[in-house]
């Protein structure tokens, strides 16, 4: 999709499924009929079509530190379509035609999508993670033997739901936090939790916790990374979260009292943070990032070849706290989406040139994957839609319609802008301060990536 390309042009203007929100007597401005089967089509299309044309969609999304913008209607990395329009009772709806994989291959049985990394890393970074209280990584595997207990993608869902509802019952406090599967060298599934620890774990206890990561980041130093935790054992421990934690992992398994290697190797916990000032003090969204950048490895996400049923690869669990994503859902004019995107477009193109990085990947997403930019803050993020609205604006006022570039003419580039608004609220978005300029921002020293 190139940044004044012809055929993003024509799809701007809807192409083969966008358009204005009028229809124009006596000019026929429709679409082709999608190929869409008959029994959608039915719930689908309303009275008049083809009569009746509609403008393309748009998913705008902004984040605590990224932005995202999708183009509906058109082909994703999966070979989805998406198509929206009006019932005949004036009601919105939208049809999601094919996608997904072929010859009975279920969902994640090929590893990690490239859009499923790209989402986990948006919604990632979008977690209130100050929220979580004493926060820890808890890794549980599996013996050596692992097809034993965990034949399939199914099983390995199945203990991850069972330890979730563990924790509860134990604890009485819902567990928050995120988790993420893995694989290992040896084939083995493995789970990574990162949670926050729950609020009957004693200081004593946690104490050792923390002596524990200091330990065996010293090991990993001076052995390396697999030998140095090798040598870790548990040895004796005061507490009850530790044993719970290794005797239920072991029951949930079906290991318990058979073998018993398992129930001392199957789980390792280590803190996030060495000292109780480090974990007040720390940047989280930095912390995040970090943890991001760490569970997106795609080396460790291919499950073997005979191994099905994985499922999604990542997932986070809100709790009582409200551990969910804190992301603002934009309804925008399809022209401002339009620019918008087109800017957001240039600016991860002058990131990745000033960092030195090929732009290969960048230009091989296709229409419908859209752009996500990551470090671009909500202020900035709204400046930029700002100055998306005026271009339209301008363009509407001084030529009576608003034209993509390498188009002369755009079905309903004449309409009225309308402001975008809060998709929660219906308010209008403002920005307080306009007075950074789009040059001045491109050189804002931020990560970027791609969808």
């Amino acid at each position: 999709m190139g940044e004044h390309g012809t055929e993003e042009a024509a799809d701007a203007c809807g192409g083969e499924h966008g358009g204005g929100f009028a229809e124009r007597p006596g000019v026929s401005t429709a679409p082709a009929t999608p190929a869409v089967p008959e029994h959608a089509l039915e719930r689908l299309l309303p009275e008049g079509y083809p009569n009746r044309w509609w403008p393309p969609r748009y998913d705008v999304e902004i984040g605590r530190s990224t932005v995202q913008v999708v183009r509906h209607g058109l082909v994703g990395d999966r070979g989805r379509r998406h198509y929206s329009g009006w019932t005949r009772w004036g009601e919105l709806v939208e049809v999601e035609i094919g996608g997904g994989f072929t010859d009975g291959v279920q969902r994640g049985d090929q590893g990690l999508s490239y859009r499923s990394g790209a989402n986990m890393r948006r919604r990632f970074t979008s977690l209130p993670w100050e929220r979580l209280e004493r926060p820890a990584l808890i890794s549980l595997t599996y013996p050596g033997d692992w097809r034993r207990w965990v034949p399939s993608g199914r099983h390995l869902e199945r203990h991850r739901t069972m330890f979730r509802r563990a924790w509860l019952r134990r604890w009485g406090e819902p567990i928050a936090g995120a988790w993420v599967k893995e694989f290992q060298q040896r084939g083995a599934p493995h789970l990574h939790l990162y949670v926050g620890l729950p609020a009957a774990v004693t200081g004593e206890e946690m104490e050792a916790l923390r002596r524990r990561a200091i330990e065996g980041k010293w090991l990993e130093g001076v052995h390396g990374v697999h030998k140095g935790r090798s040598m870790l054992h548990w040895g004796r421990w005061a507490g009850d979260f530790v044993p719970w934690l290794r005797t239920t992992w072991a029951e949930i398994v079906g290991t318990q009292g058979i073998t018993n290697r398992h129930h001392g190797r199957g789980v390792d916990v280590r803190v996030f943070f060495f000292t109780e000032a480090e974990e007040k003090a720390a940047n989280r969204q930095q912390v995040a990032e970090y943890l991001t950048a760490e569970v997106s490895k795609r080396r460790q996400k291919t499950p073997p070849e005979d191994f099905v049923g994985v499922g999604r690869y990542w997932g986070h669990w809100s709790g009582a706290i409200g551990f969910v994503p804190e992301v603002q859902k934009v309804y925008m004019d399809w022209r401002v989406a339009y620019e918008f995107q087109r800017r957001l477009a240039r600016w991860v193109r002058l990131k990745l040139r000033a960092r030195g990085r090929p732009l290969e990947n960048f230009e091989r997403r296709r229409d419908g994957d859209g752009v996500t930019a990551y470090g671009l803050g909500r202020e900035d993020t709204l400046r930029l839609l700002r100055w998306s609205e005026d271009a339209v604006a301008r363009a509407v006022e001084r030529r009576g319609m608003w034209v993509p570039r390498g188009h002369r003419f755009c079905e309903g580039g004449e309409l009225p802008v309308q402001p975008s608004v809060d998709a929660k609220t219906g308010q209008p978005l403002v920005v307080r301060d306009q007075s950074r300029t789009e040059e001045a921002l491109s050189s804002t020293s931020v990560s970027i990536g791609s969808r």
